[in-house]
């Protein structure tokens, strides 16, 4: 749960870490979106938990590539929960 966060230097510089036990999840195109078919790849995200976040932001995402923080090329996918924690 939340977030580690670390301080160094002289004044301290503080950096927002990944939290505790992050979680491995696997996301799979939707079938209907444009230029799937079925040799389309999945992929695989590490998200955690973070209690201090804005409320509704709380599940972060360790590894979102920077497509995927644009709304206008987002894709309706399926996300599959794994058993693996890191």
């Amino acid at each position: 749960e939340g977030a580690i966060w670390e301080a160094h230097d002289s004044p301290a510089t503080s950096f927002k870490m990944i939290g505790s036990f992050p979680h491995a999840i696997k996301v799979v195109p939707k079938e209907d979106m444009p230029g799937y078919n079925a040799y389309t790849p999945a992929q695989h995200y590490l998200i955690w938990y973070d209690s201090t976040a804005t409320a509704g932001k709380e599940f972060r995402v360790a590894n979102i590539n920077e497509n995927n923080n644009d709304p206008s090329v987002a894709q309706d996918s399926y996300v599959f929960t794994t058993d693996g924690i890191v």
